[in-house]
């Protein structure tokens, strides 16, 4: 068995592309860990300028998307066993000094969950062609605006995880809402805090 003990700080998102795994961390460099011969190469290929956390990460079609507390990042052609060079990115590609939470795709899109501003469905080139945003006077919508952690199952449901929302789902073949929310406790199974 092998341990690697030399990531310090905290992790927030562990993303395995092509047997390379990357790591988000507090700071704003991108951690790379590569199998070597006989052990393992660290490094870090990335750095977005001026983040202080690297908190989201999706890859699709060779382009790298990077949450961070600075917004969101977008690098193309990336190819993550080939990159030596380090990379700073200096301009974030959408929502500019936004905290993102959580990166999920689907179909050519990007969902992207933020702290404070809700969910919103990007195209790759960058278009908004959805946001979900809490609004009280609405039934079926986000339970919160501070949207923790999302995932896309194999059904094509968007789970998402909010801070005091509970767990609310969209249906992205059908665009219904379902929302999963302990109003009598909120110690519950889901805490309401996902």
């Amino acid at each position: 068995d092998e341990t690697i003990t030399i990531l310090p700080g905290t992790i927030n998102s562990i993303l395995e592309v092509d047997g390379t795994m990357l790591i988000g961390v507090a700071g704003s460099k991108l951690t790379r860990v590569r199998k070597g011969h006989n052990n393992y190469i660290i490094d870090q290929p990335i750095e977005v300028f001026g983040a202080t956390s690297i908190t989201s990460l999706a890859f699709e079609k060779n382009i790298l998307f990077l949450g961070t507390d600075k917004g969101l990042y977008k690098l193309f052609d990336f190819t993550p066993k080939k990159n030596n060079d380090v990379v700073t990115l200096t301009n974030s590609w959408n929502l500019d000094n936004s905290i993102i939470r959580s990166l999920s795709v689907h179909q050519n899109f990007i969902w992207v969950g933020t702290e404070g501003q809700g969910i919103y469905k990007f195209s790759f080139e960058g278009e908004e062609v959805e946001h979900f945003q809490y609004d009280q006077r609405k039934q079926n919508n986000l339970n919160s605006n501070y949207v923790l952690t999302s995932y896309i199952d194999r059904n094509n449901n968007l789970w998402i995880g909010t801070w005091f929302g509970g767990m609310n789902v969209i249906d992205l073949s059908e665009k219904n809402y379902s929302v999963i929310y302990d109003a009598e406790n909120e110690k519950s199974l889901f805490s309401n805090i996902i």
